[in-house]
């Protein structure tokens, strides 16, 4: 499968880039950004300015909204409907500083259902990053954040606990990112520890402290400058996966490493109508547990976005990855998806943005299962004012698996969502 979306990746980049390039006007990148992309220019009358103080930007808003959804625990029988009511503060502080860069990022959100309470769940992050700018072409950012969030009911790894289960992530990134005139390089580092609260079926507790792990990410990546209308580059990833209890409580040792190693490709028109990033390589993940069998083969990205006007931005993705799971009997899952989304400007303060997914997990063990799922949104954002902005969503998920399994579900569901949003 994921030969045949590269195919077709790569096929449009070439037809894209011919039409592009042949029509290409005399545009730099950031007049682009900044005067004609629907993605990135500002409109003064309706996009938030923020607050600027001391070299600093204060970006601050409060989205309030209320979601209805058919089926809140995603069974495929006995549905439950229920309404959720969201609040959702975020705040931002970052530097307009001609060197360096500075930036504190604050976020919350407060969901309430007004009938299932047990379902009710405060989920929020703070990150603070921060970058030198060592030369005119040389960087080292940092970036250091916490966050604390709850499992949706459609999670394969959460199943059948009577309340969502409550997870938290630290991380800690680092590197060295270095833009020449012909070539670019970029090495990074990531420590991320994440932990699991214990939680209780109907027929038990359940210990969740064996699927806290810590994971090591090392990453590197050497090409042609991104400056150019077509820039190869190689990349390479090591990642050392190591969990806090050696056994799980089936006895299972899921520590793992995995090096991934490939080739890609940055496509860019001068006039910045169309941007990819191809990357294809070959990933081989080993476990310590003696009764998995290591994964091996393909892995593959691609992120096509295409202007073909001021008021239009079309964006196709696609991937092959290798994903962590702690399923009883698993030790892993291949993952396929493809997503593309669109951003249309019907007016100066319209805005509509259809969405379309599907992505196959075949999971990895003694037996394979696979689970496929379908998702299709779309929402309309209206803003009154540059302080004032309201929405309205309409998501649509169906899942189906390809066997009987306990932790993988079959379902469908759909939720109407209306929101505020008031920001500085």
């Amino acid at each position: 499968m994921i030969k045949h979306y590269l195919a077709i990746f790569c096929a449009l980049d070439i037809c894209a880039l011919a039409v592009t390039t042949a029509n290409a006007q005399s545009i730099s990148m950031a007049q682009r950004e900044n005067e004609l992309s629907v993605l990135t220019r500002k409109n003064p009358e309706y996009d938030a300015l923020g607050s600027r103080f001391a070299g600093f930007i204060l970006h601050a808003n409060l989205t309030s909204s209320i979601t209805h959804k058919d089926n809140l625990f995603s069974t495929n029988e006995n549905k439950t409907n229920d309404i959720l009511y969201k609040v959702s503060p975020k705040l931002e502080l970052r530097s307009d500083f001609a060197k360096h860069a500075a930036s504190i990022a604050l976020s919350a959100e407060k969901g309430m259902y007004d009938d299932n309470d047990s379902e009710n769940y405060t989920n929020y992050s703070a990150k603070i990053s921060l970058r030198a700018d060592i030369s005119n072409r040389a960087r080292v950012p940092l970036s250091i954040g916490y966050s604390k969030s709850y499992s949706q009911r459609s999670d394969p790894d959460d199943q059948g606990e009577l309340e969502p289960t409550t997870s938290s992530r630290l991380f800690l990134s680092t590197g060295l990112g270095y833009r020449g005139a012909n070539i670019d390089f970029l090495v990074g580092a990531r420590l991320n520890k994440i932990s699991f609260e214990d939680n209780a079926t109907a027929s038990g507790a359940v210990n969740n402290s064996d699927r806290n792990r810590d994971e090591i990410n090392l990453s590197a990546d050497l090409g042609l400058s991104k400056n150019k209308v077509i820039a190869p580059f190689i990349y390479a990833k090591l990642n050392n996966v190591k969990y806090r209890q050696q056994f799980d409580d089936n006895g299972l040792e899921r520590s793992s490493k995995s090096f991934v190693g490939g080739l890609g490709l940055n496509l860019n028109t001068h006039s910045s109508l169309l941007s990819s990033t191809i990357r294809i390589g070959h990933i081989n993940r080993e476990f310590d547990e003696i009764s998995f069998d290591d994964v091996s083969g393909l892995v593959a990205s691609a992120n096509i976005s295409w202007q073909p006007s001021t008021l239009l931005a079309l964006n196709l993705l696609g991937s092959r990855n290798i994903s962590e799971t702690t399923l009883d009997d698993f030790s892993s899952s291949v993952d396929n998806s493809i997503a593309f989304n669109a951003n249309y400007e019907l007016a100066p303060n319209i805005f509509v943005k259809p969405r379309l997914s599907y992505l196959v997990r075949d999971f990895q063990g003694d037996t394979d299962k696979d689970l496929k799922r379908l998702s299709s949104e779309i929402s309309l954002i209206y803003k009154f004012t540059r302080n004032l902005w309201v929405s309205g969503e309409y998501e649509y998920i169906r899942q189906s698996e390809s066997e009987n399994h306990i932790d993988l579900g079959t379902f469908n569901s759909n939720s109407f969502n209306l929101s505020t949003k008031l920001q500085l």
